[in-house]
């Protein structure tokens, strides 16, 4: 079975250019996800929200300048 890999360097490259990003609490697919999110919000790099259906991750205020990317 194909599986997506998430890492902290990915889950800040695609945070450079989204504002969140989500993860669902039951679907098995999503395990490596929320395990990166939850080690990633550790750390301090990302704040989390949680609702009913998913987990939603967003920079913390602290780092939002550092990662986003520059549009000139």
């Amino acid at each position: 079975m194909w599986q997506r890999k998430w890492d902290e360097y990915k889950l800040l490259r695609v945070l450079s250019y989204r504002k969140f990003v989500s993860a669902n609490r039951e679907d098995p697919k999503d395990r490596q996800k929320r395990r990166c999110l939850i080690a990633a919000s550790r750390k301090g790099l990302v704040e989390l929200e949680f609702t009913p259906i998913d987990i939603v991750a967003r920079l913390s205020p602290a780092k939002r300048y550092l990662y986003r990317k520059r549009s000139f």
